[in-house]
């Protein structure tokens, strides 16, 4: 067929039809990360849907291809109805449409009907475009064979890259100690048998802590996923931090897998929370190598805004089966492969298990271990009412994710022993943040920094400290950095800010450790009934007590020790009034430590 042929609106016109598909999705796929570059290099705050996902260069257009073509087939149907010319005008002016939307909808604050509105005038208009004069379809096969050539090229460039840095062997620091820090998503102190809980969740917790130091009161720097894992990375509180809700890690501080690989350790990062724990968001930084996402089709649908924008508009109980869940499993296995192939260089490895995050619904057995029948439940809902059996039943699964990912960190530390590494790796086990189960009438995290999604577990198994040590006075997850480094005995650990834990289960006690400071951020996403809708949260802990500075500007108090779900506020209780106001004054100290990092209006 001939370029006038193909232009001329004729029947024949319908040829064209898949380089107007193909131009669709490599234009749309590209054009989103040329958006994403731009506002990338202009935009002060690292947003999370300006980064990219290695794989996005490929699997994005697949979906987009998945997603244009049954309307086109549609359309081809209806060829004789229509008549050969209006057919290839609605296919064009569809395609076009299309191609607009997906970089679209990285415009911030543009209405769904606004958007939609703009992409179909750019559809009608290129429509019209193609089809007034013969060579244009000539030019577009043109455009599409070179978006076809950057796309193939930038996916080989990209990902060769990151195959060649996983790969890199620096020179190996003669006895240097491995570090494998092991985050618990989602899991709560006091929902852990080692912690007192009665239900057997944590024996291979229990093991670990027999040949280390356990931390009774750790506390995580903030209710929720990224933010407490920015500042176990970098050792510094949220306030001075550019993360959000929707802003990732900017590269304002070092992280630890950045020191460590400065020091010619091998770094990897192996990450079952796609969401906030993940590339997206900043934290693969300095990592050499980092997997998150995996190749699926609920993965790929995450690459396309549009793919990913439909997922959501669907009911929960389909869009479930349209989203990724790597297990605990999963993510030790992409560990052990890479390990194994370090040839003895020091690595330093970060893993994130997912499995005692809602959906409760881990791996057989564990679906059903602490459950005589299938549960009412699985999933969490933000407010009120929470009929107690459903409670019940939904705190149960959750126990079996924890008895879940309990047993797979078994299974690792096994494995890592048979292949004699245990002995000179730096085992620290931690929780991101918590959940609550009806307290303070919720159900989730993330809505409060109250006691059971702050208090998380800690152990820390490494050579040369003692066995089977429980430390009492409460820490925070900030000195966590500082601790690795000064176990691992790293040079230049001075400039990495917090402070080693060590000399608590030495001494007893560190009056130089950090303020135990928690903080979220408010969120324009949240539920009307919840304390962080109205405004930005802070508390402290301070020996038993814990103060809470509400959004509203409310001060509560509680005894942490005697009311561990906190229950019961003592903020109007007479002989306390001295307490609380020290605990207030240093909570205002805390908050104005380091540099306060100023936020955008939202």
């Amino acid at each position: 067929m001939t370029a006038a042929g193909d232009a001329s609106g004729g029947g024949d016109s319908l040829g064209s039809v898949p380089w107007l598909v193909a131009f669709a999705v490599l234009f749309g796929g590209l054009a989103e990360m040329a958006v994403r570059l731009l506002a990338s290099l202009t935009h002060p705050w690292p947003r999370a849907s300006l980064y990219f996902d290695p794989q996005a260069v490929w699997m994005a257009p697949l979906v987009n291809l998945v997603l244009l073509l049954p309307p086109v087939l549609v359309v081809l149907a209806l060829r004789r109805a229509l008549g050969g010319q209006r057919a290839f005008l609605v296919i064009a002016g569809g395609a076009f449409t299309f191609a607009a939307l997906e970089p679209l909808m990285l415009v911030p604050r543009l209405h769904q009907a606004a958007l939609g509105i703009v992409a179909l005038g750019i559809g009608v208009q290129a429509a019209r475009w193609l089809t007034g004069a013969p060579g244009r379809m000539a030019t577009l096969k043109r455009a599409t064979l070179s978006l076809l050539m950057i796309a193939v090229l930038g996916t080989v460039r990209w990902n060769g890259a990151l195959a060649v840095r996983a790969r890199r062997v620096g020179a190996h620091p003669a006895g240097r100690t491995n570090v494998l820090l092991l985050v618990l998503d989602t899991v709560r102190a006091m929902q852990l048998h080692i912690f007192g809980y009665p239900r057997h969740t944590s024996p291979g917790m229990d093991s670990l802590a027999a040949r280390g130091v356990r931390f009774a009161a750790a506390f995580s720097t903030a209710p929720w996923t990224l933010a407490s894992h920015a500042t176990m990375f970098t050792g510094h509180y949220g306030h001075e931090l550019s993360v959000s809700w929707v802003d990732g890690l900017d590269h304002r501080y070092p992280t630890l897998a950045e020191h460590f690989a400065g020091l010619g350790y091998a770094t990897g990062g192996f990450s079952a929370n796609i969401e906030y724990a993940s590339r997206h968001f900043g934290l693969a930084r300095g990592f050499g190598r980092f997997e998150d996402r995996m190749i699926s089709v609920p993965d790929a649908i995450a690459t396309s805004s549009l793919g990913a924008w439909l997922r959501s508009q669907l009911p929960q109980a389909l869009r479930s089966h349209l989203t990724s869940r790597k297990t605990a499993a999963q993510v030790n296995d992409e560990f052990l492969r890479w390990q194994a192939g370090l040839n003895g260089q020091p690595f330093f490895a970060f893993l994130n298990y997912y499995d005692a995050h809602a959906p409760y619904d881990p791996p057989a057995p564990y679906d059903r271990i602490f459950l005589p029948q299938p549960p009412r439940s699985r999933e969490i809902w933000p407010g009120p009412p929470f009929p107690k059996e459903v409670l019940n039943d939904i705190t149960a699964a959750y126990d079996g994710g924890v008895a879940y990912v309990d047993h797979q960190l078994g299974l690792l530390l096994a494995e890592l022993n048979r292949r004699h590494a245990l002995d000179s790796t730096i085992v620290i086990v931690v929780g991101d943040h918590g959940e609550e189960f009806g307290e303070h009438d919720l159900i989730g995290h993330g809505f409060d920094v109250n006691n059971p999604v702050i208090n998380v577990p800690l152990i820390v198994a490494a050579p040369g400290i003692p066995a089977g040590v429980a430390v009492t006075p409460p820490v925070s997850l900030r000195d966590l950095g500082a601790t690795l480094l000064d176990l691992a005995g790293s040079p230049g650990r001075a400039a990495f800010p917090g402070h080693s834990l060590r000399a608590l289960w030495e001494r007893g006690a560190d009056p130089a450790a950090s303020p135990v400071l928690s903080e979220v951020d408010w969120a324009d996403h949240v539920p009307a009934n919840v304390p962080l809708a109205r405004g930005d949260m802070a508390s402290l802990v301070r020996g038993q007590w814990h103060v809470i500075r509400r959004g509203d500007g409310a001060i509560t108090l509680f005894d942490r020790v005697a009311d561990p779900l906190e229950q019961h506020d003592l903020a109007a209780v007479a002989t306390l009034a001295d307490t609380l106001h020290f605990l207030t004054a240093a909570l205002q100290a805390a908050r104005s430590q380091g540099t306060p990092i100023p936020r955008p209006h939202r």
